[in-house]
């Protein structure tokens, strides 16, 4: 593994289809009125030291709607 990777981590709102991308480990900088019912840590991933999640505040949220409609609702992802 190389030195110039970095970590980040993959989160799934409790509430099922809104999640986010942080470089804390904790999500303690995700906001919570994002969801208000707790982030849930689903995944590491690691990239080079030039890729950057797209935010000014080291986050990124999106949400999914299709992911409650899938038939294996297991709510792990594969990262």
């Amino acid at each position: 593994m190389s030195d110039d990777l970095l970590d980040a981590y993959v989160f799934q709102c409790a509430a099922g289809d809104v999640f986010a991308v942080s470089h804390d480990m904790t999500g303690e900088n995700l906001p919570r009125a994002s969801c208000p019912e707790g982030w849930i840590l689903r995944g590491k991933f690691q990239f080079g030291e030039h890729a950057s999640v797209p935010s000014q505040v080291d986050y990124y949220i999106w949400r999914d709607p299709s992911w409650t409609q899938r038939k294996s609702r297991d709510n792990s992802l594969n990262v």
